[in-house]
């Protein structure tokens, strides 16, 4: 909610005081969000880890089991099967401790950024003049070039000119992603199709060796 004290204040500068401001706010709004963002990508890289390893570590289990059965299909001896399966079960542990290493030194950095991205908050002098529902870049950026082009002369024209590119934008976002999803569900029913065609081509081909079986029998009495 916006101090109405602050509105009033806001509405008594000028054109060049505005600039002047949004320009101040935003040089210190730029390295915060800069942190911020490299904290939640350290977190997602965090994230990336965790489903690569865990893609890993199945994919040797997979091995595993497959060379387990194959052992066991072949009359080895259990204590060597046994071997395998603790060997294995020593690597997958091997790699879960890498994997925790790795996610711990993101994280590490991540709480490194936010915690100097607090600190950059609570040193900052300019931006606590600006509205807080529109302290972020995109909002100090475009209402600078809004002053700068001479569109708005007052903080309710400013802000009326912002929320209106800020509505052309969410229709575009949403015009955007509705194209993406559809172009998704056409490659999903092409994947499924052509999943369709090779089970049936597959299947066809399954029934032209039985029926070459059976005729082969048939022929040999």
């Amino acid at each position: 909610m916006v101090n109405i004290e602050h509105l009033e204040w806001l509405s008594k500068l000028s054109r060049k005081e505005f600039y002047d401001l949004l320009e101040k706010a935003l040089a210190e709004l730029n390295p915060i969000e800069l942190l911020q963002k490299q904290a939640e990508e350290s977190r997602q890289e965090a994230c990336g880890i965790r489903e690569k390893g865990e893609k890993d570590k199945k994919a040797v289990k997979e091995y595993r089991n497959a060379l387990m059965l194959y052992l066991i299909i072949f009359a080895i001896t259990i204590p060597f099967c046994i071997l395998i399966y603790y060997s294995y079960k020593k690597k997958l542990n091997k790699m879960e401790e890498k994997i925790n290493q790795q996610i711990n030194d993101v994280l590490i950095v991540a709480n490194q950024c936010e915690n100097k991205a607090q600190d950059k908050r609570n040193n900052v002098v300019y931006l606590p003049a600006v509205p807080k529902g529109y302290c972020y870049s995109l909002a100090l950026e475009t209402m600078i070039e809004i002053i700068a082009n001479g569109r708005a002369n007052t903080w309710q024209e400013l802000a009326d000119r912002y929320e209106e590119q800020y509505h052309r934008w969410t229709l575009e976002e949403m015009s955007r992603k509705k194209l993406e999803a559809q172009i998704r569900q056409a490659q999903a029913t092409e994947e499924t199709l052509q999943q369709a065609r090779k089970a049936a081509n597959w299947a066809a081909i399954g029934a032209i060796g039985s029926w070459t079986t059976a005729a082969g029998v048939w022929s040999r009495r």
